[in-house]
């Protein structure tokens, strides 16, 4: 009987943190894979073992072992009846609150099966308890923990690697069975165990209000923190499950080593890492350019573990005794849950920028120094506090900027915040001009004088969408280009329709652009804060903007218009710098070329800074026998890089071309809906 409730407890365990990335890397495409996704579902997740743990609160308090037998099995099997599982199937695109919908689906599609695991261990904890009142039921958090650790390694490591979603999801979909299977057993053999009756609701030792927020401030901290470091790694690195696993699995690890192991916590070692990560975080944010995509990762993380075990430890040395313990984990649920909303949800509505990062360093300092004041130490209660305005100092000081840039507009909302600056230079071969920024990364420019409608940066003439435009081979001279474009930024795109300064380049005035972009905010600002758009249609451009993930709206335009719609589709959907997986996989580029025209060309402006997508473009030019080309420029000292495809061998073998274009260097790796990782491609 002990054997079969340990394995309950670690499969339990292994079942709920396997779903929670495996939840998040099928949701991402069906939101543009927004990093925002992944922060939603961590609140969620706190959000539902809150709820998990009230429920189990609730059976335990007040019916009997019998009682509480029966309600659960009925519930979970109930809840079974959403198997298997199919993560974020029939989405539509609706947009207008992406966060809600994010949360619908999670309650649609694992609500009720999340809740379950959650409630499940602490019963099994308590049955045990019952059944065996001379074991020492503490023991079985062990088991517990190994299951968490297995599942958050194994997941990116393993499954995600080696495996599709689709067996991902039915591999888990197999182990539920069986765990409610094995459940449905130890119900009956416990059935026949001593009923004793309802838990009384008086606690056997009062506890202060002081000691409860003192649990619920550490927890809501730490969860905060948590929710802080996952979108500040994932706003500029692609967010996928080897990276937005990481803080969570530090996290959990610095709640078992605390908890399991109380003496391993060091109030000095704790300031010490405080201190670490402060320095983490002045490092990272002052010398991002400057970083590798390891070493960013690297430094977020070390923040990330020097504040969870510091809250951790805090929060172990405050655990009550046994008649508490159903009180202390509903509060640090609670505390838990209140974290992540306020960093997820609340924080967005309220900053125009990201300050989650700094502001949860900046409580974690104060709160720790806020509890050492009372430590006998002198030292550490001097350096705690001291350290407490270092950090305030460091963080709550105004960025110095240069005076040269007036920012003229910020917002910040599901898709991530975007910047327009205002730049004054006074060297005279740049001049002033106007930038877009999405998250720290550059997304296109305009100048203020006559070159406000030249192609320049990403698309100038030498660039690959240059020679993309200048070379496509049309049925007649007299045909406009007909061009869909993922990924709007300025607009700058439309500076190449219909004649300009150009000259040789010119083409017809009655080009069409339709431009398919997932944030209405950058819409807001190409249009109004931007004029590439609107002087392109006073030449007489058809310009157009499709509000919606670039690659639902491309394929409802085939289903409406039918094939061989445009003369060439371009890509330059970035998000914080990286091109979401699921437009470059196999069967994206399925619909790219339906809605090719078969002199066409696909244009993939790939220029990154923390992801190589050179392998993936290689292997989709080879999967549909298409030639190919890697055109690397420079242009007012902004690089850029594009491959080129096309079905038709004539393209590249214009002159202009010929001479610009590269082989695609090194080996190919193909993606899928059902199989993408992104690690091997890691910069």
């Amino acid at each position: 009987m002990k054997t079969l409730l340990g394995s309950l407890i670690f499969l339990g365990a292994f079942l709920s943190f396997q779903l929670q990335p495996l939840t998040g890397k099928a949701l991402l495409p069906d939101f543009g894979s927004m990093p925002s996704v992944w922060t939603t579902c961590l609140i969620f997740f706190q959000v539902a073992l809150l709820l998990g743990y009230y429920y189990a609160h609730l059976l335990r308090t007040y019916l009997s072992l019998k009682s509480q037998l029966m309600a659960h099995l009925l519930l979970m099997g109930a809840a079974t009846l959403i198997l298997p599982l199919d993560i974020g199937s029939d989405t539509n695109n609706i947009f207008s609150e992406p966060q809600a919908q994010v949360f619908l689906e999670l309650m649609r599609d694992i609500g009720p099966l999340f809740v379950i695991l959650a409630a499940t261990t602490p019963l099994l904890q308590s049955w045990f308890v019952k059944a065996y009142p001379a074991a020492e039921g503490w023991r079985l958090y062990a088991l517990s923990n190994l299951g968490s650790v297995l599942a958050l390694l194994g997941y990116p490591l393993l499954l995600d690697t080696y495996f599709g979603l689709f067996i991902q999801q039915s591999f888990w979909s197999i182990l539920y069975v069986v765990y409610g299977a094995l459940l449905t057993l130890t119900a009956f053999k416990l059935s026949t165990a001593p009923d004793n009756a309802a838990k009384s609701t008086v606690l056997q030792k009062i506890v202060s209000v002081r000691e409860i927020l003192s649990w619920l401030s550490l927890s809501a901290v730490s969860c905060f923190f948590l929710v802080a470091i996952s979108t500040r790694l994932t706003q500029d690195i692609p967010a996928t499950p080897i990276i937005f696993t990481i803080p969570l699995l530090l996290y959990l690890s610095t709640f078992i080593l605390t908890f399991d192991k109380p003496q391993t916590y060091s109030r000095l070692v704790a300031l010490i890492g405080l201190a670490l990560a402060l320095i983490a975080y002045w490092v990272e944010t002052t010398a991002t350019y400057d970083l590798s995509t390891h070493t960013r990762v690297g430094l977020i993380c070390a923040a990330g573990s020097f504040v969870f075990y510091a809250m951790h430890g805090e929060l172990a040395r405050a655990l009550p005794d046994k008649s508490q313990s159903t009180l202390f984990y509903l509060v640090i649920a609670l505390g838990g849950a209140l974290g992540g909303i306020l960093s997820g949800l609340v924080s967005p509505i309220l900053f125009n920028d990201f300050v989650e990062y700094p502001l949860g360093l900046m409580c974690a300092v104060t709160i720790a120094a806020y509890i050492w004041h009372s430590e006998h130490r002198r030292f550490l209660r001097r350096s705690s506090a001291a350290l407490s305005l270092i950090t305030l100092a460091v963080i709550g000081t105004p960025v110095l900027t240069d005076s040269s840039r007036d920012t003229v507009h910020k917002k910040r909302n599901f898709f991530g915040v975007v910047t327009v600056n205002s730049e004054i230079s006074n060297a005279s071969a740049t001049g002033s001009y106007r930038e877009l920024l999405y998250g720290e990364i550059l997304h296109g420019y305009q100048y203020t004088d006559q070159r406000s409608q030249v192609p320049h940066g990403y698309y100038a003439q030498n660039s690959g969408l240059g020679l993309a435009i200048q070379n496509t081979l049309l049925d007649s001279p007299d045909v406009p280009l007909s061009i869909g474009i993922i990924g709007l930024g300025t607009g700058q795109i439309a500076t190449w329709a219909s004649p300009t300064v150009i000259g040789g380049g010119a083409i017809s005035v009655a080009d069409r652009m339709d431009f398919y972009e997932i944030n209405p905010e950058i819409e807001v600002i190409a249009e109004n804060l931007f004029t590439h758009m609107s002087e392109a249609r006073a030449r007489g451009a058809h310009i157009n903007t499709i509000i919606g993930d670039g690659r639902i709206a491309l394929q409802e335009k085939l289903e409406r218009d039918g094939a061989k719609q445009y003369d060439i589709i371009v890509m330059d959907a970035f998000v914080g710098g990286a091109i979401p997986t699921h437009l470059v996989t196999l069967e994206s580029m399925f619909l790219y070329r339906s809605l090719l025209k078969s002199n066409g060309v696909i244009a993939v402006h790939i220029s990154n800074r923390y992801v190589d997508l050179k392998p993936v473009m290689k292997a989709l030019a080879q999967e549909f026998g298409m030639w190919s080309g890697l055109v690397n420029s420079e242009h007012d000292e902004v690089h850029s890089e594009w491959v080129l495809l096309s079905p038709s061998p004539f393209f590249f073998q214009q002159p202009q071309v010929k001479n610009a274009v590269d082989a695609i260097p090194g080996e190919a790796r193909l993606w899928t809906d059902n199989f993408h990782s992104i690690v091997p491609l890691l910069k």
